[in-house]
């Protein structure tokens, strides 16, 4: 996916929402362990770096982080990723700024899936803070990542 935006055959805007209606799809299925009927399966490392295109339409990879739980912290853990590019003012910064905006957008509920209280955001930031493949710049990003995440939603209306 991070090569079709590069190359221009996908927009920012079509892939935020791939990425939402890949959210939306792997939480539908129930979990395998779980009994909580609220718990699914989460990707958690879910960007356009994970999603390969394929013929038959696009296919996550990279399962390492996989595990159960409720989906607020997935859309969290998603929309940090992409905020942490897009505060980084890196060349990809611009397009990972369009593909969250797009991906809040897309996601039913996103307040609730990023607001502090329910834990999604909140727990995100503490997990990509706590995660020892994180460059020291990665980790300072953090807090403006969080900032955009809020501004974007504010803008949405949500």
């Amino acid at each position: 996916m991070l090569e079709a935006l590069a190359g221009g055959v996908l927009t920012a805007a079509e892939a935020g929402a791939t990425l939402a209606r890949l959210l939306r799809e792997l939480h539908a299925l129930p979990a395998r362990v779980s009994d909580d009927p609220g718990v699914r399966v989460l990707h958690l490392d879910l960007h356009p770096e994970n999603v390969l295109l394929t013929q038959r339409g696009p296919v996550v990879i990279d399962w390492a982080n996989a595990e159960e739980g409720h989906p607020d912290l997935d859309w969290g853990m998603s929309a940090v990723i992409l905020a942490q590019v897009a505060v980084n003012r890196e060349p990809h910064a611009q397009m990972a700024h369009e593909a969250l905006a797009a991906l809040l957008a897309d996601c039913a509920d996103p307040a609730a899936r990023t607001d502090t209280n329910c834990g999604g955001l909140h727990q995100a930031v503490e997990r990509r803070a706590a995660n020892p493949t994180m460059s020291r710049r990665e980790v300072e990003l953090l807090d403006e990542a969080q900032t955009l995440i809020r501004e974007l939603l504010t803008r949405t209306g949500r």
